[in-house]
């Protein structure tokens, strides 16, 4: 083997000596192992959009069923049975302007205070019908 010397008299291996294989290997382990953490890094990332897009996805939709719960619950009577047709207006009872005027089938319109009033000796009247009483007074608007 070619040896070489310095100034001071000791030997320097040569270049061939030098361990190439060893070196090759060394490099091309950093070398992949900088690419698996690259691809390891994207695959997480990839992953956390996937996730924060379902929840996103996932709270929407429960937003989106809160909101057309509240929608129904205010188209509904306490009874199930739906209100009737609104809109803005004046009540023919107490002749106050309203958001919120309720046209009856009979033609009148009532505020969301007089339907209340309205639909209060009703609903007793169903629960008296039920246990076989009836209903013995008179409607709170008969006279309107």
């Amino acid at each position: 083997m070619f040896t070489l010397s310095n100034q001071s008299g000791t030997s320097l291996p040569s270049p061939a000596a030098i361990d190439l294989d060893n070196w090759a290997r060394t490099v091309t382990l950093t070398n992949m192992s900088i690419v698996m953490l690259f691809l390891l890094v994207v695959a997480g990332a990839v992953l956390l959009a996937v996730l924060i897009g379902c929840i996103r996805m996932l709270t929407r939709h429960m937003r989106n069923a809160r909101a057309a719960e509240k929608d129904i619950q205010a188209k509904l009577r306490p009874d199930g049975l739906p209100y009737p047709p609104s809109g803005r207006g004046m009540c023919d009872n107490c002749q106050k302007p309203e958001d919120k005027i309720y046209y009856m089938p009979s033609g009148k319109r009532l505020c969301a205070e007089c339907y209340r009033i309205l639909e209060m000796p009703s609903q007793k009247q169903a629960t008296l019908e039920g246990t076989g009483e009836g209903n013995k007074g008179e409607n709170a608007f008969d006279s309107c």
